[in-house]
């Protein structure tokens, strides 16, 4: 709270007098990054140092309405974008342009609609259909397992915003506007290999023959500055299939979610970040029981091919999430599946190389 309040005086030594600094947040965003988890110790210090200060607090703009005569034109306004100083995660993507003309055709039925009852409320959800969420989600920037409910909710508002006026819904707005699920294909194994489940990559060449993935900057639920999960391997022994991850600050307390989608069910392998615990819980195959893992300088896990049903050929779709507090806090791939497909033996004979 004392840095806040210096850097909130530094800010406002260029006025002329009494200056107006103003302070805003999106949301939720700035809290995430607290240690507790909780920004209510900090909110507590730095209302009871304000209440102490000379600094006069309003939550609006009543403070500088009547003006000084002090006041000066800007010469330029940026954008109000806490986000590469730019709209485009809102718009200039095919999806987020569908859904702004789609809110443009219905708006004209709205002004056409006379006076009243009806008209309000379409004007209600007119305004709902503009907010800048709906947005957020469209295009290929942000992501979650929820983008089809999103995306009929949208246009379910729109439609009932036709239906008050009495015109036939859009075309466009009758058919989904955010693109469905993709599966993302990785480079296979080239070996078999059984690596020591014991939270370090030694010696080097252990996961030489595994898959492997760099993962790259993918958003999604929330636009962050810091990711987990830098790389993933993967790769099969005759009963077991291994997995290691690298992952880097890590918020104390949080865990791993493996999710994989089989053909027979859904299967949640979920590990521990502690370093002392050495075995992961699955769920998802009727009942509970542990797999072997490992936290050191990776993370490390043996998976039996016999809890997830898969056997050579079986095709697996494989999700990542990074839990901490019983909240997804990262999703790796974002919007989509890693697509993972059993070797058989003769695959491996194929893989060799001189």
């Amino acid at each position: 709270s004392a840095d806040f309040i210096s850097r909130v005086r530094e800010a406002g030594k260029n006025g002329n007098g009494s200056s107006v600094v103003s302070v805003i947040l999106d949301g939720e965003n700035a809290w995430e990054y607290y240690a507790t988890g909780s920004c209510r110790p900090f909110l507590t210090d730095l209302f009871s140092a304000l209440a102490k200060s000379d600094i006069a607090t309003r939550t609006c703009a009543s403070l500088s309405q009547g003006g000084n005569g002090g006041e000066s034109p800007l010469p330029h306004l940026s954008p109000g974008s806490w986000i590469n100083a730019n709209f485009d995660i809102w718009i200039g993507h095919s999806e987020d342009n569908a859904g702004w003309d789609a809110v443009q055709t219905v708006r004209k039925a709205v002004e056409s609609m006379p006076a009243g009852d009806a008209r309000d409320h379409a004007a209600r959800l007119l305004r709902i259909t503009e907010g800048s969420d709906w947005y957020w989600w469209f295009g290929d920037d942000h992501s979650s397992m929820d983008d089809p409910m999103f995306d009929r909710l949208f246009r379910e508002n729109l439609m009932a915003i036709c239906k008050l006026a009495g015109v036939p819904a859009p075309t466009e707005i009758l058919y989904p506007i955010k693109k469905g699920q993709g599966v993302l294909e990785a480079k296979p194994p080239t070996e078999r290999f059984t690596p020591t489940i014991d939270g370090r990559i030694r010696p080097f060449y252990e996961w030489l023959g595994a898959a492997r993935i760099d993962v790259s900057f993918m958003a999604g639920a929330m636009h962050k500055a810091i990711y987990y999960l830098d790389e993933l391997y993967w790769g099969f022994d005759e009963t077991n299939m291994y997995v290691c991850l690298e992952l880097s600050d890590v918020p104390d307390g949080a865990g791993v979610q493996l999710h994989f989608r089989t053909d027979r069910e859904d299967v949640d392998v979920h590990l521990s970040m502690d370093p002392l615990v050495r075995h992961g819980t699955v769920k998802g195959v009727g009942r509970e029981c542990t797999v072997l893992a490992a936290r050191g300088d990776v993370l490390e896990a043996a998976i039996p091919l016999e809890i997830l049903g898969a056997a050579a050929g079986t095709r697996l779709l494989l999700s990542i999430m990074i839990m901490s507090g019983g909240m997804e806090i990262e999703r790796w791939p974002v919007g989509k599946h890693l697509e993972i497909v059993v070797p058989d033996p003769a695959f491996y004979s194929s893989q060799w190389m001189v």
